[in-house]
């Protein structure tokens, strides 16, 4: 069974996500990268360009969350037409919002801040996390903390259960 690997946080930050994102890559080469749900070569996603738009594309999104919340279900049913139905890893919830197929991927949370220390976020990219968190919350897709604390805080904060967490 393949893995599709989503890579849309490469395309806006070059922080530590950036380069787990790349490693990941690098130990699993026939996997094909998907970007906002979309199966994407990986000559594309490698070329300066393409990340280039694709910040834009994902900027654009996200300084605008009523667009975005208008566009999503049209964005969904078109992906589940257009992508084939094989779980996909994402690297943070915030792009899982785009997975009509949420219920076989696999999100790895890094932290809730959004929702613990909401002080620390722009009011628009913390809605979004709130619904990307409380939506992986009510689905069946697997979890993967990165440490005991973000697992507690899930537990706390959005009821998922510590023994379904890995």
């Amino acid at each position: 069974m393949k893995t599709a690997i989503d890579v849309s946080p490469s395309l806006i930050n070059r922080t530590a996500i950036y380069r787990i994102i790349e490693d990941t890559l690098v130990g699993y080469p026939d996997s094909p990268v998907k970007i906002l749900g979309i199966p994407i070569p990986r000559r594309f996603v490698q070329s300066r360009y393409f990340r280039a738009m694709g910040r834009r594309l994902i900027a654009g999104l996200l300084t605008s969350p009523n667009a975005l919340l208008l566009l999503l279900p049209a964005l969904r049913i078109l992906l589940r037409v257009l992508t084939p139905s094989r779980p996909t890893l994402y690297f943070d919830p915030l792009y899982s919002i785009f997975e009509p197929r949420i219920n076989k991927s696999t999100v790895i949370v890094l932290d809730l801040t959004s929702v613990t220390c909401p002080q620390f976020h722009n009011s628009r990219v913390m809605t979004l996390y709130n619904a990307a968190l409380h939506r992986i919350a009510h689905s069946r897709c697997k979890i993967v903390s990165i440490s005991e604390s973000t697992k507690t805080d899930l537990w706390a904060n959005l009821g998922i259960a510590p023994d379904t967490v890995t």
